[in-house]
This record gives structure tokens, C-alpha cells and sequence, in this order.
């Protein structure tokens, strides 16, 4: 759920079904859930608003006019049609297995005053720096803030490496994440406090603890 910047209306994304793609005869890829994205007055209750577009059940994030909520889904949209029990295996995978852009996500906006859906941006995981209207993503080449017409602009440093549910904060200049552990399968790792201009020095916060370090990339 996401409240919106005006606090008069929420985005619920509601999941209605697990899906995914077969991969062989023993195995499939994991979609997560086919997703309806409504929008829902505050004060009354009443619908404001529906995507007719499938959802991922992933973040939600609206947009600073309290008019537009982005929310993600599969370009194909027609993934969101195989359900878990019609594919093969117990073994499942994630789309990051696959060696191509068959699973390929983007950020798409519901416009409350028109109804329409359309696309937005390229990446994932949104999140709103309210006081300058700019949206952080993450793609494949780390995180990008966004404008609110969806032209791609600043771009953080590739220091970043991997990470995962990265927020801005409401000025756009700092970003809170967290670095996931180098082992495989191991939940955890170390929530980081960074500026965009300057990505590598991050504060690493552990234990109620706040550390300065200065990052530097080896051979």
C-alpha cells in the first residue's frame, strides 16, 4: 500500500494469483503474483481509481501531484496469464536465471483523472523524493533518479553495486539501502546511508552504531 503526497487517497496493489513460466520438465520460473492495482478515497472509501494493466507485487510509489501512481509490471503482459499449478517441476528459479528480456519489468503510471495506464520508466522499486517530484529506481545498471515525466536523469555511481529496497529521501539527495551479503540464499546484510553525489561513502548503520567508511574499489 502507499498513501499518496496530499494524504487523501491510497494505492492498494491486491494480489489475485501466484503465476509462472515453464523453464523445462523438472523446473519453472517463479513470476511472483499477477497483481490488480485500485485506488481508494481516504474520506469516503469510495474507488477512485483501477488499472486495467496486470501488477507486480511490488512497490508502489505516487507520483509528487497526488494524481499519478507508478507501479510495476511485466511488458509482456501476457505473462501474468500461467498459473503456478500448469507448469512442470517444484524446482523454481527466479527471472534473473533467464538469458534474455522475455521477463523484462518496467514501471508503468496509473493517471487518476484519465483512467489511462501507460508506461513510465525503465526499472523497479520505486521510491518518491516528495519535495523535488524526482522518483528512485534501480535497473540493471544500479539506481537512476527519475524525473515525473519519466526522462531518466541523474545516474549513481556503479560503486553501488548490488543492492536491495532503496529509498530517497523527500530532498532527493540521500538514499537508505541495504547491501545484501555476499553468500548465496542468506537473507541480511548492512543498511547504508549515502549521498547521490557522493555514493561511495556510505554510513553504515549496525547496532544502533552509525560508521563513516570510505570505499574503494580493488583489482
Amino acid at each position: 500500500m502507499a498513501v499518496s503526497p496530499d494524504e487523501g487517497k491510497i494505492a492498494i496493489v491486491t494480489r489475485q494469483a501466484s503465476v509462472a513460466a515453464p523453464r523445462d520438465r523438472s523446473s519453472h520460473f517463479d513470476l511472483g503474483g499477477r497483481c490488480r492495482l485500485i485506488v481508494l478515497d481516504i474520506a469516503s472509501g469510495l474507488e477512485a481509481g483501477r488499472s486495467t494493466r496486470w501488477a507486480s507485487d511490488r512497490s508502489l510509489c505516487w507520483l509528487s501531484d497526488s494524481r499519478r501512481v507508478v507501479f510495476s509490471s511485466f511488458d509482456d503482459e501476457a505473462l501474468y496469464q500461467t498459473a503456478r499449478a500448469e507448469v512442470h517441476g517444484g524446482t523454481s528459479y527466479g527471472i534473473g536465471y533467464a538469458q534474455d528480456d522475455r521477463f523484462r519489468r518496467g514501471l508503468y503510471v496509473l493517471d487518476l483523472e484519465t483512467g489511462l495506464t501507460a508506461r513510465f520508466a525503465d526499472g523497479t522499486d520505486p521510491s518518491l523524493a516528495v519535495a523535488t517530484g524526482a522518483i528512485l529506481v534501480r535497473d540493471q545498471g544500479g539506481l537512476v533518479l527519475v524525473h515525473a515525466s519519466g526522462e531518466a536523469g541523474v545516474r549513481i555511481s556503479a560503486l553501488v553495486g548490488s543492492v536491495a529496497g532503496a529509498v530517497v529521501s523527500p530532498s532527493g539527495d540521500m538514499v537508505l539501502t541495504e547491501i545484501p551479503r555476499h553468500a548465496p540464499f542468506h537473507p541480511g546484510g548492512r543498511l547504508v546511508l549515502f549521498h547521490t553525489q557522493a555514493p561511495e561513502v556510505r554510513h553504515i548503520l549496525c547496532d544502533g552504531l552509525s560508521y563513516r567508511v570510505d570505499w574503494t574499489l580493488g583489482d
